[in-house]
């Protein structure tokens, strides 16, 4: 068997298996929890949560699967620049991903957003908001607005047409812009005030978003 760049391998808990290669390999292991993958299977599937297991494959090429894990990978590897958020973000949607292709489920058909969830959405909102400037992982959020993790990543989406993450960094975007026009506050004090995890992450955000660095900005507003 040839393996290639970005293949992958998905074994269920609890099912041996063995490797053996003849030549060097860099590999990485991704262990997902089962409490994860019954999580996101309550919102995901009909019937009970508990009864859902991933199905085994040896090796498979699964693009959009090993571009989420080598992105999880890389924020573990150089200390999650991006925050526990995006973190949070990328391992469930790593696990939504297997229990929706890659297991015995029968995924549950989308339905209409309800009043309750409209409501509930406002709250994260509103939480966010008022949270800006401390570490937001998606359980803090989802408690907040009295949801569970995986629902509220899949009605926040449909609603505000962005992913919680890209909420939050753009709601942090918008509050720096008002603090850059003080200019008493340094870059890293802005960056500590809306949240980002260092001014390097502020930056590169805020360019990526804007085309402009902060400094930039703050020039141009001046």
């Amino acid at each position: 068997m040839v393996l290639r760049q970005g293949d992958v391998a998905i074994i269920p808990a609890g099912c041996s298996h063995h490797w053996r290669w003849l030549s060097p390999l860099a590999a990485a292991n991704l262990f997902i929890s089962p409490l994860l993958i019954r999580e996101v299977s309550k919102d995901l599937v009909k019937g009970d949560p508990d009864s859902v297991c991933l199905i085994k494959h040896d090796v498979t090429s699964v693009p959009l699967l090993s571009a989420l894990a080598t992105e999880l990978l890389s924020e573990l590897e150089t200390g999650s620049p991006h925050g526990k958020t995006y973190i949070d973000a990328l391992t469930r949607s790593l696990a939504m991903y297997l229990v929706t292709h890659y297991s015995t489920a029968k995924v549950a058909e989308k339905t209409a957003l309800s009043k309750p969830d409209d409501t509930r959405v406002a709250y994260a909102i509103d939480f966010i908001e008022s949270h800006l400037g401390e570490d937001l992982p998606l359980a803090a959020i989802a408690s907040a607005s009295n949801m569970s993790v995986n629902h509220l990543c899949t009605i926040f989406k449909r609603t505000v047409g962005q992913s919680v993450h890209q909420f939050v960094i753009q709601q942090r975007i918008e509050r720096a812009k008002i603090l850059l026009r003080d200019r008493r506050k340094s870059l890293a004090e802005i960056a500590q005030e809306t949240g980002f995890s260092s001014q390097s992450h502020f930056t590169t955000s805020f360019s990526k978003i804007l085309g402009s660095t902060p400094s930039q900005y703050r020039q141009d507003f001046n």
